[in-house]
């Protein structure tokens, strides 16, 4: 059992980084696009698939951990923290990644922030309010996003995963009795 919350975490972590070279794959496709010729239904059309495609790819690690969960432990409960994990672990790395590119790759507009400008005089003092605007503040919005949201996603994937099987067997069940019956 306790090798299964350590697959949660490490798929939140993998899935974290993914996201976040998603997301810029994502800016890349959109920034190209000229959207300016097109009818505004089009336009909205658009729109709602890139929103659908930015949350939407949260689900992607969520509901295989919330379903593989119920069907390990038949518990909506552990289903619901599994996808926590994935969730939150994903948050984590997604930070990481973007703490690790501010002081060693360097962001647009963030250069200031590298590590290897840190013999500037002012240095902690610049870098200090943006990571916390940047860093901090969004790891404490979003964990709560993931607490939350993680929790009602596994359950209801583990829910509804759980009445498909059980549709599914009474179809097996009455489809079997109707053969076997002369």
């Amino acid at each position: 059992m306790k090798q299964r919350w350590w697959k949660y975490l490490l798929i939140g972590l993998a899935f974290g980084i993914a996201d976040w070279f998603f997301l810029q794959g994502l800016a890349s496709v959109t920034g190209r696009m000229n959207a300016d010729n097109l009818f505004i239904v089009w336009q909205l059309l658009i729109v709602a698939l890139i929103i659908a495609a930015n949350w939407g790819i949260w689900l992607v690690p969520a509901i295989p951990a919330a379903i593989y969960e119920e069907r390990q432990s038949q518990s909506l409960w552990r289903a619901g923290l599994a996808c926590v994990i994935v969730w939150s672990a994903a948050i984590f790395s997604y930070y990481t990644f973007y703490t690790y590119l501010l002081l060693f790759d360097g962001v647009i507009h963030l250069e200031f922030m590298l590590y290897s400008n840190r013999q500037s005089p002012t240095y902690w003092e610049d870098f200090m309010p943006p990571f916390r605007r940047l860093i901090i503040e969004q790891i404490l919005e979003w964990i709560g996003v993931a607490i939350v949201g993680g929790a009602i996603v596994g359950m209801v994937s583990a829910l509804l995963y759980r009445r498909f099987q059980q549709r599914s067997l009474k179809k097996t069940k009455t489809t079997e009795e109707q053969h076997t019956t002369p």
